[in-house]
C-alpha cells in the first residue's frame, strides 16, 4: 500500500525486503527516490538492486519462454495449429484480456455482438471502463444455440438500428455458460460474417484445456488455416 507520508525513515527501511511494506515512498517524487537509492548504494554496496531493477517495468510481452508457451498451447489443440511467439502478448487472465481488447478494438458507444446466452459479467467486463456496448445475437436452443449466418445479420442489424458502430463478434469456445463447442460450420459462419462485414472476431478459447473429447474442439485458428488465412489481418 502506498502512503503519502512526511515521516522521515532510514534509507535501509524503505529498501529492505523486511520493511518494504512500510510505503513511505512519494513515488511522484523522483528526486527523493534517486537520492535515497544512491544513499542506500553507499550503505549497502553489496546488496541492493541495480537502479534499472527498480527504474523500469518488464517487457509488456511477459518474461516467461514463449517458445515453450506456444508449444503447450498448440498440444493442447492436438498440434493441429500453430502460433507465433512474437505475436503472443501476456495478460493477466481473460478477463483483463477481453477489456484491453475492447480499449484497443472499439470507441465507446460502439459494440461487439456477442451470442446468447453469454457469460453474465461480459456486461462488466467488456462495458463497464470501455463505454461498449453489447448486442446480442440470438441462438435458440431449438438447433443447439449454434450460431447461424442469419443470427449474425440480424444482430447487425439490431446494432445499427440502435446507431451502433458493430465493431466485431466475441464468442467463448467452448461456451461459457453452456460448456458446448462450436463445429465447424458455426465458426466458417463467423468468419464470413467478419469478412464481409470487415470487422473483428475475438475468440475466448480460455476452457480449450479442458474439453475432455479434445477432436471436438476446434479453434478458430484451425478454421483460418483451413480456409489458408494465415494473416489474420484479412479479417
Amino acid at each position: 500500500m502506498l502512503h503519502n507520508t512526511t515521516k522521515k525513515v532510514n534509507c535501509n527501511e524503505i529498501f529492505c525486503c523486511n520493511n518494504f511494506h512500510f510505503g513511505a515512498i512519494n513515488f511522484y517524487r523522483n528526486e527523493s527516490y534517486v537520492h535515497l537509492y544512491r544513499s542506500y548504494k553507499l550503505v549497502n554496496p553489496y546488496n541492493s538492486p541495480s537502479f534499472k531493477e527498480l527504474a523500469l517495468f518488464q517487457d509488456y510481452h511477459g518474461i516467461m519462454p514463449k517458445n515453450e508457451l506456444v508449444e503447450f498451447m498448440a498440444e493442447f489443440r492436438g498440434h493441429k495449429v500453430a502460433f507465433d511467439p512474437k505475436k503472443l502478448v501476456l495478460v493477466a487472465v481473460a478477463t483483463s484480456a477481453n477489456e484491453t481488447l475492447m480499449f484497443c478494438l472499439t470507441k465507446p458507444s460502439e459494440a461487439f455482438l456477442l451470442p446468447t446466452p453469454y457469460y453474465p459479467r461480459f456486461d462488466r467486463d467488456l462495458k463497464w471502463r470501455t463505454g461498449v456496448e453489447i448486442v446480442p445475437i440470438f441462438c435458440s436452443s431449438s438447433n443447439d444455440f449454434r450460431i447461424t449466418g442469419c443470427a449474425l445479420e440480424d444482430a447487425y442489424q439490431q446494432a445499427k438500428k440502435l446507431n451502433l458502430n458493430g465493431k466485431g463478434v466475441l464468442v467463448t469456445n467452448p461456451s461459457n455458460p453452456l460448456g458446448t463447442t462450436m463445429n465447424r460450420d458455426e465458426l466458417n459462419h463467423v468468419i464470413d460474417f467478419a469478412i464481409t462485414k470487415k470487422v473483428h472476431i475475438v475468440s475466448d478459447e480460455i476452457y480449450s484445456g479442458t474439453v475432455f473429447d479434445s477432436t471436438s474442439f476446434i479453434s478458430i485458428i484451425e478454421a483460418l488455416m483451413d480456409r489458408n488465412i494465415d494473416d489474420t489481418h484479412d479479417l
